[in-house]
């Protein structure tokens, strides 16, 4: 009978536990030998039982490792969770802040409408005053004119007439 066991530490480094407990278990193996399923060896029943025990214990340590990584990845869901919470909060205080900004631009669009109403009333006004004040001073112009010629005919007529009614003197000649 030829008994073959695997080193456990390299196994062990390999697999895992779950591998170093079927190293643990001892391969039998014997030429022309016929094998009883039946009954087995005290051998193989005392590595049975090991074996049992290594799985069991093998099975609690993959539930840990299980219930760790599920509460990992609850973890990692829940800050998830927190930052999309975070982040849409930001979002509707962007709203907000859009909402404000709407309502400051339709104050500053009503005003700048005001404005430009009255600077384009200004302009019209200072216009037709400035046209008046031509027109104005056109017809003061002209008015005075008229008076100057008209002074001026009322005195040549005036010297005519007084030169028509007095004799002509002669002035000496020296």
């Amino acid at each position: 009978m030829q008994t073959t066991e695997t080193s456990p530490t390299s196994f062990k480094i390999l697999f895992g536990a779950s591998a170093l407990a079927a190293a643990a278990v001892p391969t039998t193996y014997q030429q022309n030998a016929a094998i009883d399923p039946v009954e087995p060896s005290k051998q193989d029943y005392a590595s049975e039982r090991g074996t049992e025990s290594v799985m069991a214990y093998d099975e609690r340590l993959l539930d840990a490792k299980l219930e760790a990584v599920e509460a990992r990845t609850e973890t990692k869901f829940a800050q998830l969770i927190g930052k999309l919470d975070l982040l849409a909060a930001g979002i509707g205080d962007v709203k907000g802040k859009i909402a404000e900004l709407d309502v400051k631009v339709g104050v500053v669009d009503g005003h700048t409408r005001t404005a430009k109403r009255e600077l384009i009333i200004t302009v019209v006004t200072t216009g037709l005053a400035l046209g008046a004040l031509a027109w104005g001073g056109v017809q003061i112009f002209q008015g005075g004119l008229g008076l100057s010629s008209s002074a001026f005919q009322a005195g040549m007529t005036a010297a005519d007439q007084k030169n028509a009614n007095e004799p002509q003197r002669r002035t000496p000649a020296k």
